[in-house]
């Protein structure tokens, strides 16, 4: 399907340039005719962003070449070389902006993937970071308070068997 959607656009920018040459050459002389050509040569131009640059270059300069071809049928040399370098200059300029634009759109939409990468990694990491200091809490209170707590304990089952309790109290408390 992907297939047939790039052959049908392309097969509507080679119809939309063809229009834009026969429209010149029906008209070469009137400048609704020139302006029309010369619009819809930029459009198609625009339209070439999505083909590799190499390829895109070449049908600008076909449809420049194309172009010329009728502008000196009907015009000096001069006016001809003229208007075709002109619209020749528009297209790349037009194709260029283009191309920018759609690699502009195609880097910030890896930007935003890459940002919702970086915001899961690090809700990740929050979600580590809190269940590390949770076990570092619960081995504290394991290896610590439950040792004092034990301690405790003998001291004072110590101090209620002992002739003289004081000594385990005092040591009790001291825990």
């Amino acid at each position: 399907a992907a297939y047939r959607s790039f052959a049908t656009w392309l097969a509507a920018v080679a119809v939309q340039s063809i229009a834009a040459l026969v429209a010149n050459w029906f008209v070469p002389a009137a400048i609704a005719g020139v302006a029309l050509g010369g619009i819809l040569l930029v459009v198609a131009a625009a339209s070439l962003a999505r083909l590799p640059r190499a390829i895109g270059i070449a049908w600008i300069l076909v449809q420049s070449l194309g172009l010329f071809a009728i502008y000196a049928d009907a015009w000096p040399m001069a006016i001809a070389v003229a208007a075709a370098l002109a619209y020749t200059v528009m297209q790349i300029v037009v194709w260029s902006t283009w191309r920018l634009a759609a690699l502009e759109e195609e880097r910030r939409m890896a930007l935003e993937t890459v940002v919702r990468e970086l915001r899961s990694t690090q809700a990740m990491l929050d979600a580590t970071a809190r269940s590390a200091e949770r076990a570092d809490v619960a081995r504290e209170l394991h290896d610590v308070i439950g040792h004092n707590l034990v301690a405790l304990g003998l001291q004072l089952d110590a101090a209620m068997e002992a002739d003289a309790p004081r000594e385990h109290l005092v040591s009790a408390r001291r825990l």
